[in-house]
């Protein structure tokens, strides 16, 4: 053996143990190497003859065939732990979509028995490209030097905002250090910075003897656990941004990770690291649901009628002293049936109607004065500040433009009226379908932009990708129904829920039947 430049006598020199002669043969699996056998010293000659190595080759057939059997098994146990791993981690992933942390957490602890190691922390990262200003006066002016850290690929600052600790050995328990400190027992060797700047994974078989980190090496806590090897890498998103490193400390038997632990760790942080979409995806929704929400704020409150306006119909405060909140329905209804129009005074009888005469206030009045002669105020127990607010507020939401306006939207809604009142159609509908159309009427043309659905197609206007077809029409009922929904102008609130749907399904067909393009097809 001495004359073998491969060999070196490292072992020997440890173990104060002579080798003279070696007889080495592979165990391959195909084409992959599965172990090497060793036979060493032979006992009656100076080295192995070609008759040893005849009867080695014989019992090795045999010996191998077990070997394969015990490295299949081992493959068998390492793809189920795999399938497991990632089962249980979708389960989570899906489960949670609010929160990132909140997804890596129970990730993680949910598959905490299939990872086959003591202990392992998730590190968080900053996702911040670009700081505030007021981050960065301080360094302008000198106060703070300018940080001169590692950075990762795509060149953000190596800040961990959170690290979480799972401990596996003894009694489990999970610590969460928030802005941990850089003297962190997880951060102070550097591995997880190294592995946040390069994106590259490391498997550190001996702890003790590496020199590219400084791992502690005497106990951790009062346990007396000490970290042995160490297998760390990075949680990659679809964006191919590190968004964290996970670090796993000293495997249950005792044996540094291998190539199926690595295997196996790097499909559940690939995984989680592309889970991280769904998160974002979530998180753009909610903000899209809030910008959505501020949109329609803003345009309620300009469209809202408001305490001053409400004045102009129903003057509670000169007659009576204060807000028509304050007032009884009794005394609303008196102070109506002085400042509302009779219904003879403009005629909304008549199909001669004319509007020209009109105010567009005087319009909003006999608007009001419609619901009263239809008799669903009562029937329907709809609160008349409600009712005033609700009609003056529809006349607001119509745009000023040359026809499709308030006044039209008046017309409509009168030639409705008209046609179940002196058409006499009211007998063939009940009075909840007459509160339905009249209501649709008013509404059916509402923020109307004096243009038709082919010009937003063209257009490419955001209401056309919004509804496929009747593009307007839809617009208007989604509008009108909006309304409805804020609780100041909810002329449907004593309704029940039955009649509440069929009222709201009854304006739907209405609004939309105003589409001509569906009588053209």
């Amino acid at each position: 053996i001495a004359q073998c430049a491969q060999f070196s006598p490292f072992v020997d020199e440890l173990t104060d143990y002579t080798t003279k002669s070696i007889l080495a043969t592979p165990i391959l699996n195909g084409k992959d190497l599965v172990a090497v056998i060793l036979a060493v010293n032979k006992q009656n000659g100076p080295y192995f003859t070609s008759s040893d190595e005849t009867l080695f080759l014989k019992y090795l057939n045999f010996a191998s065939l077990n070997l394969k059997i015990y490295h299949l098994s081992y493959l068998h146990n390492c793809e189920t732990r795999r399938g497991q791993v990632l089962l249980w981690s979708a389960n989570k992933v899906f489960e949670e979509l609010t929160d990132i942390e909140r997804q890596f957490h129970k990730a993680f602890y949910t598959v905490r028995a299939y990872l086959n190691c003591d202990r392992y922390s998730v590190g968080l990262l900053d996702m911040t490209k670009q700081k505030e200003f007021f981050d960065l006066w301080p360094v302008l002016l000198g106060e703070v030097p300018p940080y001169s850290g590692p950075r990762t690929p795509d060149g953000r600052e190596i800040v961990f905002y959170k690290v979480i600790d799972y401990i596996l050995h003894g009694k489990e328990d999970i610590k969460v250090i928030p802005n941990p400190t850089p003297d962190h027992w997880a951060l102070v060797t550097g591995l997880p910075a190294y592995v946040a700047e390069s994106g590259f994974i490391c498997n550190i078989m001996n702890a003790a003897a590496d020199e590219m980190f400084n791992f502690q090496e005497g106990p951790l806590d009062e346990s007396g656990w000490t970290i042995k090897n160490v297998l760390s890498m990075p949680i990659v998103n679809k964006k191919e941004e590190i968004v964290g490193v996970v670090t796993f400390y000293n495997r249950k038997d005792g044996k540094p990770f291998d190539e199926q632990d690595e295997t196996l760790m790097e499909s559940l942080t690939q995984f989680l690291g592309w889970s991280v979409l769904n998160t974002d995806t979530y998180d753009k929704m909610n903000k899209l649901e809030n910008r959505k929400d501020i949109a329609q704020d803003m345009v309620l409150y300009h469209v809202k009628c408001d305490n001053d306006e409400i004045q102009q119909i129903l003057p509670t405060r000169e007659k009576l002293g204060k807000e028509p909140s304050e007032c009884e329905e009794e005394e609303l209804a008196s102070i109506l049936k002085e400042e509302l129009p009779g219904p003879t005074k403009f005629e909304i009888y008549e199909f001669r109607f004319s509007d020209f005469d009109c105010t567009e206030l005087e319009l909003v009045k006999c608007g009001i004065q419609m619901y009263y002669e239809l008799g669903v105020v009562k029937k329907f127990q709809i609160p008349q500040e409600v009712l005033v607010r609700f009609v003056y507020s529809v006349s607001k939401g119509y745009r000023k433009i040359t026809y499709h306006n308030w006044r039209h939207g008046f017309n409509v809604a009168q030639t409705m009226f008209t046609l179940l009142m002196t058409g006499k159609l009211k007998r063939y509908y009940t009075d909840l379908e007459a509160l339905a159309m009249v209501t649709a009427a008013l509404c059916h043309d509402i923020d109307h932009r004096g243009t038709n659905n082919l010009y937003q197609m063209k257009s490419q206007n955001p209401l056309a990708k919004l509804h496929g077809s009747s593009i307007l029409e839809r617009h208007h009922l989604e509008f009108g129904k909006f309304l409805l929904s804020e609780e100041s102008l909810n002329i449907c609130q004593n309704l029940n829920r039955r009649q509440h749907e069929h009222m709201i399904h009854l304006m739907e067909i209405a609004i939309i039947a105003t589409d001509l393009a569906l009588y053209f097809k």
